[in-house]
This record gives C-alpha cells, structure tokens and sequence, in this order.
C-alpha cells in the first residue's frame, strides 16, 4: 500500500539528491527508477523507497519547483513576496533564510538573492521570531 505513492512521474525528494521524479517502475526486478536534477535512472527497490523516498503532494514548493519552474519564475520576478509565502506555507515549521535559500536555489540565483529576498521580506503576513542568523520566518 505504501508504494502506491510512487506512481511513474510522481515528484519525490531524497535526501542527499533532492527532487527528483519517478520514470520507472521495474516490477520483475522490484524498484523504481527515478530521475534526478543531477542523477539519471537511479533504481531504488521497493524495500527502501519508503525509507529513502519522501512523496511532494501537488502545491508544494518543491512539487511545483519540478513541474512547472517557468511558474516559480515569473513570481520571483513580478511577486517575490507571494514567492516566500508560498516556500513558508509549504512547511509545517518555520524556516530560517538559509533554508528559504536553499529551497529557491534554482529559482533565484546567488546573484538575485539579495535584492529579491529584500523585496520578500516585506510581505504583510510574514511573522518573524530570534535574532541574527537564527531568525526564522513563518507566514500567518
């Protein structure tokens, strides 16, 4: 039951790998093939997907990083704050600016980041707490 998550173009994230997506299943050799940003066609047997694999469901930043980046895009560059709402409302917790950095990573570049987390910040329902390099961030 558990591996019904792991339909062929489901969108995963593997620790150490990323996101990636599924574009296989072997069922005679028991795994999936799945492919990432910087991996192709790396098999996963069924035994360790629930272990290794994490499923993304639909509307999440990451989900939607993988599907449709040219959407991720334009809002970086017409509403970088609706941008960060969307990172912070994809996580039950709050994230840190690093972690924001880290989940944009191939939608603003290190030259953008700067000035497009400036223009982020200034969103209305966003809710800060610590100091320095421990501040992290939530959306209301």
């Amino acid at each position: 039951r558990a591996l019904l998550a792991y339909e062929v173009g489901s969108v995963v994230w593997m620790d150490g790998h990323g996101a990636g997506r599924v574009a296989e299943i072997n069922m005679a050799l028991g795994s999936f093939r799945v492919d990432f940003d910087k991996t192709s066609g790396l098999a996963i047997g069924f035994g360790g997907a629930a272990k290794m694999l994490q499923p993304i469901p639909p509307g999440h930043v990451i989900y939607r990083r993988v599907t449709e980046p040219e959407s991720l895009a334009k809002l970086k560059k017409d509403d970088p704050p609706e941008l960060l709402r969307l990172v912070l409302t994809s996580y039950d917790r709050p994230l840190t600016a690093g972690e924001v950095r880290d989940i944009l990573g191939e939608v603003v570049s290190e030259r953008e980041w700067t000035s497009w987390w400036a223009a982020a910040r200034r969103h209305p329902q966003l809710l800060h707490s610590g100091k320095g390099s421990r501040q992290r961030f939530r959306s209301s």
